[in-house]
């Protein structure tokens, strides 16, 4: 692979332009959808602008269903609509496959709507070293107000209650989860403009066979006997996340 300086940077001389060690502002401006956390290093943006062959549906219960919408867009022409299905798991889910990343710091994050008969939304990073599962989870409960991660034993452990996130179809709203698969630990949960620190809650971990790879998932969990729809979109998953900051 060729290696060099890119072309910005501090060194070398520069007789007509400044220096410059982050050019975060410039993309921001010029359309990224990475502009509420710009921490760690980008690895996948799912901004449901192409072709569905880049994400994985999956509808649970009657009446469930996935599609691309130009009604709800975080950024781009296109979300995707996830109406929760009305028995079963009552929920429907969009999520984002890819190779193993470094097993260190990484991150989730998405936009998303609110129903009035949304149950929950759920955020999920799961890390497969191919002998184990480090399965991470952000559970914010919409009926109750109360905010969850999940540790050992898959067990729910609440971080914050009476929150009320106001309810638009429009993905207006933003949750980013990141974790360090290599010490088992959660970092820091992101809900809108709160930041929690959850340093010293472990993940939940356990063997499983499953080749190598990385899995971040965006779930939609409907009231049972209803059928509520909620946009998503601007999927990104991160690796090499601070962790001290």
């Amino acid at each position: 692979m060729v290696h060099g300086l890119p072309d910005w940077g501090l060194r070398g001389p520069k007789a007509t332009t400044y220096g410059l060690d982050d050019l975060g502002e410039a993309v921001a401006r010029l359309g990224s959808p990475v502009v509420w956390d710009r921490r760690g290093d980008v690895i996948v943006i799912e901004s449901f602008e192409g072709s569905g062959g880049t994400w994985d549906p999956a509808p649970y219960g009657f009446g469930a269903s996935i599609h691309r919408t130009c009604g709800g867009a975080h950024t781009g022409a296109y979300g995707v609509e996830l109406q929760a299905g009305s028995d079963g798991e009552h929920s429907a889910q969009v999520s984002l496959v890819n190779p193993a990343v470094v097993q260190g710091p990484s991150g989730f994050e998405a936009w998303f709507g609110v129903a009035a008969d949304t149950e929950a939304i759920r955020l999920f990073v799961y890390y497969y070293t191919g002998t184990q599962q480090y399965r991470s989870a952000l559970y914010y409960g919409h009926v109750t107000g109360n905010l969850f991660v999940a540790t050992t034993g898959g067990v729910w452990q609440q971080i914050a209650s009476g929150l009320a996130l106001h309810e638009r179809y429009e993905p207006r709203h933003v949750a980013k989860l990141v974790v360090d698969f290599s010490t088992g630990y959660y970092a820091r949960v992101i809900l809108d403009d709160v930041t929690y620190l959850v340093h010293d809650i472990p993940i939940h971990i356990f063997g499983d066979p499953t080749n190598a790879q990385v899995i971040g998932v965006v779930s939609h969990v409907g009231v049972v006997g209803k059928n509520p729809k909620v946009a998503v979109d601007d999927l990104i998953l991160t690796q090499n996340e601070p962790v001290s900051i």
